[in-house]
């Protein structure tokens, strides 16, 4: 064990060892310390192994969703992804939908760029999605996506159906641009 690990380890022990003594608040705290320190000093993967108790499963959870909506998605070198971690904890621990709504808000923020017809980022964030929601078994592969609007936020119903349409509407936009056809106004026009 290396000497950077010894502190975050004391966390983790006043942490599952004396949850009477502590209150919500300060347990809460001492958790978001300890998840921040192992980010910035390990990998996920040291993360993923760690066998906390179950009780704090959604407590986790709830802090990683946290910091991953502070800390939006970045592809810098070096930045954490919280996003990526969100999404690889809830796949360890088997909430695949909760893993599919992480990626359908990458997929809703990567839609407001313009990509290069041969830059695959956005057709690998469906796939990635698609995917995802698949294993969510027959018949279950939806999530309840945010929605803005007038009156407040709402939440929608998207299907892995939905997704796969959208995923097909892209690559039908890719082939008629890589072919010289694309819209001018928003019309439909071939240009010669």
């Amino acid at each position: 064990m290396s000497s950077s690990t010894i502190p975050q380890c004391k966390h983790l022990c006043v942490l599952t060892n004396t949850p009477t003594r502590l209150t919500s608040h300060s347990r809460r705290a001492s958790l978001q310390q300890f998840l921040q320190s192992i980010l910035s000093t390990s990998s996920i993967q040291t993360l993923l192994s760690l066998d906390f108790p179950t009780d704090l499963h959604p407590e986790i959870d709830a802090l990683l969703q946290s910091l991953a909506r502070k800390h939006p998605a970045t592809d810098a070198p070096g930045a954490v992804s919280y996003d990526r971690i969100l999404y690889a904890w809830r796949i360890n621990h088997d909430d695949y939908r909760g893993a599919a709504e992480v990626l359908y808000e990458r997929l809703s923020r990567l839609t407001g760029h313009a990509f290069e017809p041969d830059d695959d980022t956005l057709l690998d964030a469906y796939l990635m999605l698609i995917n995802t929601l698949a294993c969510c078994g027959k018949d279950e592969g939806w999530i309840l996506a945010p929605v803005e609007g007038q009156g407040g936020p709402k939440r929608k119903i998207v299907t892995l159906e939905d997704v796969r349409r959208e995923y097909q509407a892209e690559l039908d936009r890719r082939s008629e641009i890589v072919q010289g056809r694309f819209a001018f106004g928003g019309e439909a026009m071939d240009v010669l």
